[in-house]
């Protein structure tokens, strides 16, 4: 990150509080308490908040202002998927649907202490709620499982654009590579990663398949 933006600021702490009452003045006040509650009667739990302000971020770039979060297995639970569920209409910096998707595919439970699921989902609200009340970009977040993220090489012009890329949400995600046979009759396609059913994703996927096949060998669609 540093090779595109500059200085990076990790473990970075903004000094905001962890309670609904603490967003009072804020323009999304009423929609974080209605998030919370739904947190409490998921389960139960009505005690969650362990911590007066809120935690460190992974990653804050203070060049252009955004917050990135790098988000493994244990943040895709079902309480993180009701918080999306309650989302108002506004500018996240990753895709609300595909993050649900993984909420209910990977479905983790951390259960030490008992309330750790509802009190992580919380806390990943906030991150992505505290833009809006900063007045910085929308937060970034990266899903560990999607990329082999320690294979890309600083140095590297193409892997730093390719990260570029991928923060700045314009990352295809797929490559094509056409493997052919002595004699070609079917072709299979085999997709090696996540794959979360977006049908725009998958015409356009089609048409550069095709386009890419055309050139190999005269192919009938």
């Amino acid at each position: 990150m540093e090779k595109i933006y500059g200085k990076v600021k990790p473990n970075f702490k903004f000094e905001i509080g962890t309670y609904p009452e603490d967003f009072r003045n804020t323009p999304y006040y009423g929609k974080l308490v209605e998030i919370y509650e739904a947190l409490q009667n998921h389960r139960g739990f009505k005690v969650f908040i362990k911590a007066r302000t809120l935690r460190h971020c992974d990653f804050f770039i203070p060049d252009p202002g955004v917050i990135v979060e790098y988000d493994e297995s244990q943040h895709f639970t079902l309480p993180r998927k009701i918080t999306l569920e309650h989302y108002p209409e506004f500018e996240l910096g990753f895709d609300k649907k595909k993050w649900m998707m993984l909420c209910e595919r990977i479905n983790a439970k951390d259960n030490d202490p008992s309330y750790r699921d509802e009190q992580r989902a919380w806390y990943d609200t906030l991150r992505d709620f505290l833009p809006t009340i900063k007045g910085i970009k929308p937060t970034i977040r990266l899903f560990a499982a999607d990329f082999v993220w320690c294979n890309l090489n600083q140095d590297n012009p193409s892997d730093v654009k390719k990260f570029k890329s991928i923060l700045e949400g314009k990352s295809r995600s797929w490559e094509i590579e056409v493997r052919e046979g002595s004699s070609p009759f079917l072709a299979r396609i085999i997709i090696a990663g996540e794959w979360e059913g977006n049908q725009t994703k998958r015409k356009n996927f089609l048409r550069v398949f095709m386009k890419v096949s055309q050139k190999t060998r005269k192919s009938n669609f």
